[in-house]
């Protein structure tokens, strides 16, 4: 194994855990759920972390690590949904958000070809909020006596960052994809 290889072996430990914490999930075994939560989670911050301090960057990195963690939120979000735990207008901004940044990557790409785009500070700190949440819910239901507060008030900055993170993508797509027709337009009047 190549050692430069080692942020997308953790990328795809992170989707190995995600048929063992759904059926956690459903089978209500929390405690064992919540270590399994965690280590993904953590190994999100972790193979980012690797791939850029020392420069063990890929492609299939830079398409699998944020499927995986629309992976992850899916899976958490989903079952916290379905399960009651969390409402249901929250997990249609979190996954609405996340099909859209696919949806409109993918036909970016097919029409203008490939966009480099880093992570914005503001998706950054709106994955570190969603998996606090599910953090915080699940360690909740391990742990009770918890203030129903603290989870009013998480649920609703996810809610809102994470609609200011699908506006903040929309506006930087829409700029980019005027950039492009512009630039599109204008070698196509260099050409006549």
């Amino acid at each position: 194994m190549n050692i430069k290889n080692i942020p997308n072996m953790i990328t795809l430990l992170r989707v190995a855990l995600m048929p063992p914490l759904l059926y956690l999930l459903l089978e209500k075994n929390y405690v064992p759920a919540l270590v399994i939560f965690m280590i993904a989670g953590a190994s999100d911050g972790l193979d980012g972390y690797l791939a850029k301090k020392y420069h063990w960057t890929s492609r299939f990195g830079a398409i699998a690590d944020p499927l995986a963690d629309k992976l992850l939120m899916l899976v958490s979000y989903g079952y916290l949904t379905y399960a009651g735990y969390l409402p249901l207008w929250l997990f249609y901004i979190v996954v609405g958000r996340d099909v859209f940044i696919v949806s409109a990557a993918y036909s970016f790409h097919r029409y203008f070809g490939p966009f480099d785009m880093n992570p914005t500070l503001l998706s950054k700190l709106n994955t570190v909020l969603q998996i606090l949440l599910v953090t915080y819910v699940m360690y909740s239901l391990v742990f009770i006596n918890i203030p129903s507060i603290i989870s009013q008030v998480l649920i609703y900055t996810v809610g809102i960052i994470c609609s200011a993170s699908a506006l903040q993508y929309l506006w930087i797509g829409l700029r980019e994809t005027s950039m492009r027709l512009k630039q599109q337009k204008e070698a196509s009047d260099d050409n006549q």
